[in-house]
């Protein structure tokens, strides 16, 4: 037995590179309740926007999600990313730990 599936897209969030979306969507199904999911998809030359993840949202999660969403925090989160200026996010020193260096410190504490 086959569950067909619609979805009515609601919102496509854009990231801060043109390759990165985060879809909002409510899932129609033949046989049982509709759905709201969250998808992060890539966009990629060859095959156009594919999904990397699917988050689905219980109907219980949905009220908490609203009042988070559409709370205080978030307008703080926002206002503290538009005060600071994107060049200092992209100047700070980030350390990267090769897989070499990984896999020989594993080695080391194993063996």
């Amino acid at each position: 037995m086959t569950t067909l599936q619609n979805e009515v897209i609601l919102n496509v969030v854009p990231s801060q590179d043109e390759n990165h979306r985060l879809v909002i969507a409510i899932l129609k199904c033949d046989r049982s309740a509709d759905r709201l999911v969250l998808r992060q998809e890539t966009f990629s030359s060859d095959i156009g926007w594919f999904t990397q993840s699917t988050l689905p949202i219980e109907p219980e999660q949905l009220a908490g999600l609203t009042m988070t969403l559409t709370g205080g925090a978030v307008r703080n989160v926002r206002e503290t990313q538009r005060s600071q200026p994107q060049s200092v996010a992209s100047t700070e020193a980030v350390d990267v730990l090769s897989f070499r260096e990984a896999r020989e410190a594993m080695v080391c504490r194993v063996g």
